[in-house]
């Protein structure tokens, strides 16, 4: 169950969820591309805060899985031939705030957004690294289902100097189903 005293609204404008990525330290690999995907509207950027602070952000793809990231494109083709089922990518709730719902409203409020856009199939797909065992505890209570494993050799990862270096990742694939409202 999500937490009602997280608030979580959809970011328009790049700097925007930037600077709420900063206030918890959650340093962007590509500001300027991210920028741009936010505000022409290939990405929806949201952003949950509790009391005003920012505690998590989420962004979706709104154009389905982009081909430029190989390996997902490649595990989701066999899934959803024709490449719409929108992606959540980049799912990250601050150390500050673990356990207090932050992830589960974003999730939902990602979802709901997705519904709502007609334009979009009512399924939504993601990867989780095999390592965050939180992430996928979250993922199964929200009803996703294991879809296979990918191996990213140049993978871009997060470092532990709050900044990105590239190393091997191994992810499971989900997807969930969404009901209409």
């Amino acid at each position: 169950m999500s937490n009602p005293d997280i608030e979580v609204s959809r970011v328009i404008y790049g700097t925007d969820f930037l600077a709420a990525c900063a206030e918890f330290d959650f340093v962007q690999p590509d500001p300027e591309g991210l920028i741009s995907a936010l505000e022409r509207g290939a990405l929806a950027g949201l952003v949950a805060r509790l009391g005003g602070t920012a505690i998590g952000t989420v962004f979706i793809g709104m154009g389905g899985v982009a081909p430029g990231d190989a390996a997902f494109y490649g595990a989701m083709q066999k899934i959803d031939p024709e490449g719409k089922t929108p992606p959540i990518y980049a799912l990250k709730v601050s150390d500050e705030y673990p356990h207090q719902g932050g992830g589960t409203a974003l999730m939902l409020a990602a979802e709901k957004v997705i519904i709502q856009d007609r334009s979009l199939p009512n399924k939504v797909c993601l990867t989780v690294q095999t390592t965050a065992k939180p992430a996928l505890k979250l993922y199964k209570k929200l009803g996703y289902e294991d879809r296979g494993m990918i191996i990213v050799e140049d993978a871009l990862i997060p470092d532990d100097q709050d900044g990105w270096g590239r190393g091997t990742v191994e992810s499971v694939v989900m997807t969930k189903d969404l009901q209409s409202e």
